[in-house]
């Protein structure tokens, strides 16, 4: 058995069917990982993860209020990211190309924050 992986990056998304469909013409048999992402994902998470910051430091500062007292320095913060990108590959017998739906891309941030209590 012999095994030929190729990958494509495409700007043009109207192009994805096209694409998969030359693949199979020219003999490709199997089609796996289609998936969509953002060109530059720096400047998304980074929104997200100073959004989950703000909301980590809020909360902190809501059970800090409820026990009469109030947050000191950060002692210690640690994130986590995770993307999604939802993908349907559909079937149309009667469409030119391989039909592509596309979803969004989700991009998760969570801040888990270790602060000082101060009274």
């Amino acid at each position: 058995m012999v095994t030929n992986t190729v990958e494509a990056t495409l700007t043009d998304l109207s192009q994805v069917g096209k694409v998969i469909d030359t693949a199979i013409q020219s003999g490709a048999n199997h089609v796996q990982g289609v998936s969509f992402d953002l060109q530059d994902r720096n400047p998304v998470i980074a929104q997200a993860l100073k959004s989950a910051a703000g909301l980590a430091k809020g909360q902190a500062d809501a059970i800090a209020s409820g026990l009469n007292v109030h947050t000191g320095a950060v002692l210690h913060a640690s994130e986590g990211v995770n993307t999604a990108t939802p993908l349907v590959l559909g079937a149309a017998p009667t469409a030119a190309t391989t039909p592509i739906e596309s979803g969004l891309v989700v991009v998760q941030a969570s801040v888990t924050l270790e602060v000082a209590i101060a009274p």
